[in-house]
């Protein structure tokens, strides 16, 4: 019996340019770091 896989193999490779670069786009907002939360003082750090 064949192995059965859950895994997004099957996609890999499967976009267009456009489709992977209108992903892009629509992602990249949430790719960008906000460094105000970055910088926020760890826990171990507060007095």
């Amino acid at each position: 019996m064949p192995t059965l896989h859950h895994d997004l193999d099957a996609l890999a490779g499967s976009w267009t340019v456009r489709e992977a670069s209108e992903f892009d786009k629509a992602v990249a907002e949430q790719r960008r770091i906000d460094d105000d939360l970055w910088n926020l003082p760890r826990l171990s750090e507060l007095p």
